[in-house]
């Protein structure tokens, strides 16, 4: 059964609602019957209470989503896209209009 090690004990007093969930990557560090594993999950963050952030992510305990206090320092802001913004195409250089030439006739 996997353990997970940096998740801190529910806080005493009353978390703060985030205004607007956001997605985040939480690190983790596992205890999978002996062997550590540090990994990269991505989360939905929805409460702070002083430095730990209420994070909802997968539990391979319970093989579903379950919410865990996690240290703010483990709590990274994960991007909604990958993909840079496009620019129009009338933006790129290559968009220029061709040049004239006269080659007679």
């Amino acid at each position: 059964m996997s353990l997970l090690i940096n998740q801190q004990p529910t806080p005493s007093g009353t978390p703060v609602p985030l205004v607007q969930p956001r997605p985040v990557w939480v690190g983790c560090l596992w205890d999978h019957g002996g062997e550590q594993v540090k990994e990269l999950v991505p989360a939905v963050a929805t409460h702070t209470y002083e430095g730990l952030v209420l994070c909802d992510f997968w539990d391979p305990r319970t093989g579903s989503n379950r919410l865990h206090w996690m240290e703010r320092e483990f709590v990274r802001d994960r991007p909604t896209s990958i993909a840079p913004p496009k620019r129009p195409t009338s933006d790129h250089p290559a968009a220029a209009p061709s040049p004239k030439f006269d080659v007679g006739s």
